[in-house]
């Protein structure tokens, strides 16, 4: 029983080891490496966006929207042009009568080290966000955690 588990445990590694993160592509430098996030995501370094689950990856379309709009970093499309990555995470929690969505985002280096991390927020159906909860709490963390942190 014990050979088995350890068995199991041995292939899970070996499986998991295989996956390709997104942030191996990325070319080391100084910029890259850096642990510093006022070096790392300084203004006009090059980012990729990234997302694992599929509402992550349908909201990467508004972080990509309010990014380039937000203009402080060049938008790449391949993680070998970048200098970090930023993963976009989105976890819709249903309700009685409708759903709440919550985002957050992490800054990666190219050791894969997160060198920073954004809070969770939360977003409704609403008007103001024409009825879009991820709409909305991207533009919400756009707002308040990266134009905060982020400025000219």
């Amino acid at each position: 029983m014990k050979n088995q588990l350890l068995a199991t445990i041995a292939y899970c590694l070996i499986i998991s080891s295989a996956v390709a993160q997104p942030y191996h592509s990325i070319p080391k430098n100084d910029i890259s490496t850096s642990t510093d996030i006022s070096i790392l995501a300084k203004k006009g370094n090059k980012m990729f966006l990234s997302a694992d689950d599929e509402i992550s990856k349908e909201g990467l379309k508004y972080l990509h929207d309010g990014l380039t709009e937000y203009g402080y970093w060049v938008l790449v499309n391949s993680p070998e042009e970048s200098d970090f990555i930023i993963e976009l995470k989105c976890i819709k929690k249903f309700r009685v009568t409708t759903y709440a969505l919550y985002t957050s985002s992490k800054f990666i280096n190219a050791d894969g080290k997160i060198i920073f991390e954004t809070k969770k927020h939360k977003s409704t159906p609403t008007a103001f966000n024409e009825f879009n909860a991820l709409k909305g709490s991207i533009q919400e963390m756009i707002k308040k955690d990266y134009k905060k942190k982020f400025s000219n």
